[in-house]
């Protein structure tokens, strides 16, 4: 019998856990959501509704006071429901960027990541 496989060993990128609250507005009506993580490859969202597997969605990140941080566009490659009965549903959203090649993508990667491992707390 072969042990459990570590998904984070499949990983091309480390995610970076969000330590200051990032909200993304997304291009589907009325949803915002909140970023958990991100990598050089994608990130993770928190959400009150599911996002279709495959659907590719533009995102709008910012800080918590609404200042613009970057723009996104992103394919949804996984959606759980938080496994929390008692609580209202959450879900978890991973997305990976959509052809993120490029100077100008990978600058908007790099200072996104630069944001979130940023030792002074915004507010």
């Amino acid at each position: 019998m072969s042990a459990p496989q570590d998904h984070s060993e499949r990983r091309r990128f480390p995610r970076i856990p969000v330590r200051n609250p990032l909200r993304a507005a997304t291009d589907r009506p009325a949803e915002d959501v909140t970023v958990r993580d991100v990598s050089e490859g994608g990130f993770l969202v928190e959400t009150a509704s599911p996002f279709p597997v495959d659907a590719v969605h533009a995102f709008r990140v910012q800080r918590p006071d609404g200042t613009f941080v970057t723009m996104l566009v992103a394919r949804c490659v996984h959606c759980r429901r938080h496994p929390d009965p008692v609580a209202p549903p959450i879900y978890l959203a991973g997305f990976a960027f959509v052809d993120p090649t490029g100077e100008t993508a990978q600058e908007r990667i790099h200072a996104l990541i630069d944001h979130v491992t940023s030792v002074v707390a915004v507010d």
